[in-house]
């Protein structure tokens, strides 16, 4: 977390001495860069059995990628697209294993292909948007969000990656709340998403606004499962607007 950006937007600054926005993941790629962390939102309407010509190669594939054979791994997906050049998951596949190798040129490459098929394919817009993200180039990231928006406006996940882009990236809290609650109208009861508004409206110097939501998703927390870093944030809160014993 120390190692994130800090959230320091239009507002004026940090709500607090802290930077509170550091406890957020910005993107699943920021906690690791591995399995299909990064790439498990473009394979996700895939997960079904499918005999087609390529898809055996595809799964041999994926099975060597999970044992850390990456070499093998590239030769199935090669193998695939030689049976079907259009075949999604094994151009997904290795853009992944270039990831890994951190040759972010060749994986844009790989997900530009696929896209031109599937252009408004969900998944491949925010993996696509995220692969920029991890080389700041912010404009293109933000297009491709923006446009993941548009094609599934019901999609928590497009508002979420640009509530958490123009966040931490680009400093744009007064952007970033807008994208929280564009989120937040679709699925109100997201302990995450009313966490990050609390975030965006405290670097806002929205203080009564920002405990309202942290009260928010405290109360929706289960009981077995209760984050103490949001009661601390909150306990923070009320102790910056003199609330000492709420505090």
């Amino acid at each position: 977390a120390a190692s994130r950006p800090v959230f320091n937007g239009s507002g004026g600054g940090s709500f607090f001495g802290t930077n509170l926005m550091s406890r957020l993941i910005l993107f699943p790629l920021f906690a690791a860069i591995a399995a299909t962390s990064l790439y498990g939102d473009a394979l996700s309407p895939l997960k079904t059995t499918n005999f087609t010509p390529g898809w055996q190669q595809y799964e041999t594939g994926l099975q060597q990628m999970g044992s850390g054979k990456l070499k093998e791994a590239e030769d199935s997906f090669k193998a695939s697209l030689a049976a079907d050049p259009h075949r999604m998951e094994a151009l997904v596949g290795l853009a992944e294993l270039a990831t890994f190798r951190k040759d972010f040129k060749t994986a844009e490459d790989y997900l530009g292909k696929a896209l031109a098929d599937k252009p408004n394919n969900l998944g491949l817009l925010l993996t696509s948007g995220r692969i920029r993200v991890i080389q700041n180039k912010l404009p293109d990231a933000e297009a491709f969000f923006k446009k993941a928006s548009a094609v599934s406006p019901q999609a928590i996940g497009p508002y979420v990656d640009l509530g958490d882009l123009y966040a931490l990236k680009m400093h744009k809290s007064d952007q970033a709340l807008k994208a929280y609650r564009q989120a937040l109208a679709i699925d109100d009861k997201s302990v995450a998403l009313h966490y990050r508004t609390a975030l965006a409206l405290a670097d806002q110097n929205m203080a009564p606004a920002a405990i309202a939501e942290m009260q928010r998703a405290m109360a929706l927390q289960p009981k077995e499962d209760k984050d103490p870093q949001i009661a601390l944030d909150l306990g923070r809160m009320y102790l910056s607007q003199k609330q000492y014993k709420l505090s």
